[in-house]
């Protein structure tokens, strides 16, 4: 993040805090550093820090900025709530939590001796915009929005025939 960020020097980050992927955690750091900031436009979260960062905008009475999420389902559900009332708008992203399974499908096919597998392989991640939100917005709170990969989606995505 602070990679992509250094690129765009009409950005200026304010504040840093470390939510520990646990919104509770987040809402205590966010909410203890936000007294001192000026006003903030925009939050970056990851995997349940966004979340915690909203409620301590609110519990602050400050205005919402938008917020990035992680792709937890207590977030799309605000988001999506909060889009029909006022037009609210986002972003969401989060690693794949298939990934792990999909490498383990390529080791066992590598022990197997499966040919063709190749070197790289990149790993689609589950971004949601504005248009997919309320397709997510019954997700259970600590429910992680992704796609699933199963075997066969690995073999036919990336093994050479």
């Amino acid at each position: 993040m602070k990679a992509a960020l250094a690129k765009s020097p009409d950005i200026k980050v304010v504040g840093e805090v470390y939510g520990e992927w646990t919104e509770s955690v987040a809402q205590k750091q966010v909410a203890s550093i936000l007294p001192g900031l000026p006003k903030v436009d925009g939050v970056i979260g990851q995997g349940g820090d966004e979340y915690g960062a909203l409620q301590a905008f609110q519990a602050a009475g400050n205005d919402i900025p938008i917020i990035i999420g992680g792709n937890r389902g207590n977030f799309l559900k605000w988001w999506s709530e909060e889009k029909a009332k006022n037009g609210y708008k986002s972003y969401s992203w989060a690693a794949n939590p298939w990934s792990a399974a999909s490498g383990l499908y390529v080791a066992v096919d590598l022990a197997n001796g499966v040919t063709g597998i190749p070197n790289v392989m990149i790993m689609p991640a589950l971004g949601i915009t504005q248009d997919m939100v309320d397709d997510f917005a019954n997700l259970k709170a600590d429910e992680v929005a992704s796609k699933g990969y199963d075997h066969k989606w690995i073999e036919e995505t990336y093994y050479k025939k």
